[in-house]
C-alpha cells in the first residue's frame, strides 16, 4: 500500500477517499444479498417508532465520522512509519483488549491465554529495543561544510573593482 501511495502520489485523504469508494460496491452487494430491508421500511414508516430512526441515523453518522477518522490514520501511519512498525502496532493494539476480556468476562482465564498476552508484550519489548539499537547504531550522516575560502581570495572579494 505504502508503494502504491508513493507511486501514485496521494495524499491522506485521497488514500482513504478511493480506499472508501473501492469498497463500497462490495458492501451494497453483500447488504442487498443479505439483508432484509423490507422489514426495516415498513418498521419506521410508523410515527411509533420516529424517535427511534433518528436515533439510528445519529448512530450511523456518529459510526461514519469515526471510520473515516479510523481510515485516514491508517495511511497516515503507513507514511510516517515504516512498514513493520505499522504491522507491530497493529498486532500489539489487540493485547490491552485481550487483557480487559480476560479480567470482564466470564470465560475462564487460562495459562495459554495469559502466556499469549505476555509473549505479544515481550515481542513489542524486543521490537522496541531492536529499533533503539538500530537507530543508535546507525551514522546520522556527515556533515558536508563548504570549502574553506583562502584568506586572500576573501581580500579580492572585499575590494571594489575599480581599486585593482
Amino acid at each position: 500500500m505504502r508503494k502504491v501511495i508513493k507511486q501514485v502520489n496521494f495524499k491522506d485523504f485521497d488514500t482513504v477517499y478511493f480506499n472508501n469508494l473501492l469498497t463500497l460496491p462490495l458492501y451494497v452487494v453483500l447488504s442487498i444479498i443479505q439483508e432484509d430491508w423490507s422489514g426495516f421500511s415498513t418498521y419506521y414508516s410508523d410515527n411509533t417508532h420516529n424517535a427511534e430512526l433518528h436515533s439510528f441515523i445519529r448512530g450511523m453518522l456518529i459510526s461514519g465520522v469515526a471510520a473515516f477518522a479510523i481510515s485516514y490514520c491508517s495511511p497516515w501511519c503507513l507514511r510516517t512509519t515504516s512498514s513493520t512498525t505499522y504491522s507491530m502496532i497493529g498486532a500489539l493494539n489487540k493485547l490491552p483488549i485481550a487483557i480487559f476480556a480476560m479480567m470482564w468476562f466470564p470465560d475462564p482465564v487460562s495459562a495459554g491465554g495469559v502466556l499469549a498476552v505476555l509473549l505479544g508484550f515481550g515481542a513489542g519489548l524486543v521490537y522496541t529495543h531492536a529499533k533503539n539499537v538500530q537507530k543508535r547504531d546507525v551514522p546520522q550522516g556527515a556533515q558536508v561544510l563548504p570549502p574553506p575560502i583562502a584568506m586572500d581570495r576573501l581580500d579580492q572579494r572585499s575590494q571594489p573593482e575599480n581599486s585593482k
